[in-house]
């Protein structure tokens, strides 16, 4: 299969498994995921299990962007300091402009992508997280 067809069936299993395309399920790999999750599907001790594991990697996702935060606090505080130190009010002023200005845009971004988590969490379907979010299905997938 081409990767235009193993991308289209990927799709049609995140969208809604329980109506795959006989074609699609001839992939070796959508048909692993479908054999899991009909397993996953079956047996509650199983789904308990998946559902922790499902916990702690939106906890350890969770804990990568507060680190990654503090990371970008720091650098930019540290990168502030040394402005400040050369004495070049012009760069202060068009640093503090273009931090504020990535700032948002990395908050929005993070916000975006925290609010996908939460709705993908909840159940709904890719589709309905990417019109309510503004994100691209490849970029919520990526969040899986």
């Amino acid at each position: 299969a081409d990767e235009h067809d193993i991308l289209t069936a990927w799709l049609a299993f995140l969208k809604n498994p329980a109506f795959m395309n006989e074609s699609f399920l001839q992939i070796k790999e959508v048909s692993e995921a479908m054999q899991t999750l009909q397993y996953i599907s079956e047996d509650s001790d199983t789904q308990a299990i998946m559902d922790l594991r499902k916990m702690t990697n939106l906890d350890h996702s969770s804990e990568r962007c507060v680190a990654e935060e503090k990371a970008r606090a720091k650098g930019l505080a540290e990168g502030l300091a040394e402005g400040l130190a050369e004495g070049v009010a012009q760069g202060l002023a068009e640093g503090k402009a273009e931090g504020l200005a990535e700032g948002k845009a990395e908050g929005l971004a993070e916000g975006q992508r925290k609010t996908a988590i939460a709705m993908l969490t909840k159940g709904l379907p890719v589709d309905v997280v990417s019109d309510c979010t503004g994100l691209s299905i490849e970029d919520i997938i990526a969040l899986c």
